[in-house]
């Protein structure tokens, strides 16, 4: 091949590799690149509902683990933020909940069950109402239910 040409051809590559790794990492005003998602962490504690709304008139969703690789990672960053997951107080809404489907959890934004079965043992253990899913855990971040109206902080992931 005429190394003129290979080397047109290697210079077309590295820019479409170059644009490749810009469209993952480049998030909307406000949003952090983290994996292949740009996120945005609210400390502000509200309600389920409350919360959802926010992530969406942001054009986002609020958390849903893919895996526990997602989840871990989002931990880890979470974590070098000052952020602890040790207590219930310091939960993070997901987007999944089971309002008027009794015990089926869904994804909010999508409809559909849960990519990755995340339940802490005994959950979700539905006492007093408990329709919405937050997650918090001293070892790894782990589903709850709670009641939707319990204050908690979020995440939203930019769609």
């Amino acid at each position: 091949m005429n190394p003129a040409l290979s080397l047109i051809f290697l210079f077309g590559l590295v820019l479409s590799f170059a644009a490749s790794a810009q469209a993952l990492t480049d998030c909307p005003h406000g949003f952090t690149a983290l994996g292949d998602k740009c996120i945005l962490v609210s400390r502000e504690k509200k309600s389920w509902y409350d919360a959802n709304r926010r992530c969406r008139a942001l054009k986002a969703n609020l958390l849903v683990f893919d895996s526990l690789m997602d989840a871990d990672q989002m931990k880890t960053y979470l974590k070098r933020q000052g952020l602890e997951f040790d207590r219930y107080e310091n939960a993070l809404w997901t987007a999944i909940n089971d309002i008027g489907r009794n015990g089926e959890f869904i994804v909010e934004h999508t409809g559909n069950p849960m990519p990755f079965d995340n339940w802490e043992i005994g959950q979700p253990d539905r006492a007093g109402n408990q329709d919405c899913v937050a997650t918090y855990g001293a070892n790894e971040l782990r589903y709850h239910d709670f009641q939707c109206d319990f204050k908690l902080m979020y995440v939203c992931i930019g769609v």
